[in-house]
């Protein structure tokens, strides 16, 4: 008796319709994942709970990362790993084995989720911007705190608010709109 094993992909790198489920289970999904995410982030959990545990407060494990040596080791190869892909995406070839596919769904999406969990805000620390705008405001003698035009506070967060907003509706219009404006009506 021989039996046959078939491995279906559990995660589209491509498209849509790479994935082993109906789209609507997807969409349905991902739609109730976002509602009680925000119903718990708004609701649910108004301060920190897990400063202490038992009485006992948590270890630092935030130390590790506010070392200022490790954290400037950590900057530069963080730098380097953001450059590399950079390259990659721009001069690599439009293929699934480009490292830049690998490096935003691994890094990006996977990594940083258990190592900001561990390390506290690791993100903000190795933020390769953060290094660039750090070293650019040393060349020039700026604080980097400060920048070179100081905002009103009524700005506020607006612009990233208007970039987030502009990048979901191109990301959208793609997906949508621009098929059917080229191809008719796509449907």
């Amino acid at each position: 008796m021989s039996m046959t094993v078939v491995l279906l992909p559990l995660h589209g790198i491509a498209s849509r319709q790479d994935l082993p489920l109906p789209f609507g289970y997807l969409v349905v999904g991902a739609a109730l994942t976002l509602i009680i995410s925000f119903f718990v982030l708004i609701f649910a959990w108004r301060r920190p709970r897990y400063a202490t545990i038992g009485g006992r407060a948590l270890p630092g494990l935030t130390s590790i990362i506010d070392n200022r040596g490790v954290r400037l080791a950590a900057r530069l190869l963080i730098l380097a790993a953001y450059g590399w892909a950079t390259l990659a995406s721009l001069f690599g070839k439009d293929l699934l084995t480009n490292p830049s596919i690998g490096f935003v769904f691994v890094w990006v999406w996977v990594g940083l989720v258990p190592i900001s969990l561990l390390l506290g805000q690791f993100c903000r620390a190795i933020n390769p911007l953060r290094t660039v705008h750090d070293g650019l405001s040393a060349l020039a003698r700026i604080d980097p705190r400060s920048g070179l035009l100081a905002l009103p506070k009524r700005v506020g967060v607006w612009p990233a608010a208007i970039g987030l907003f502009a990048f979901g509706w191109l990301d959208w219009f793609s997906r949508n709109v621009r098929p059917w404006l080229c191809c008719g009506s796509g449907r």
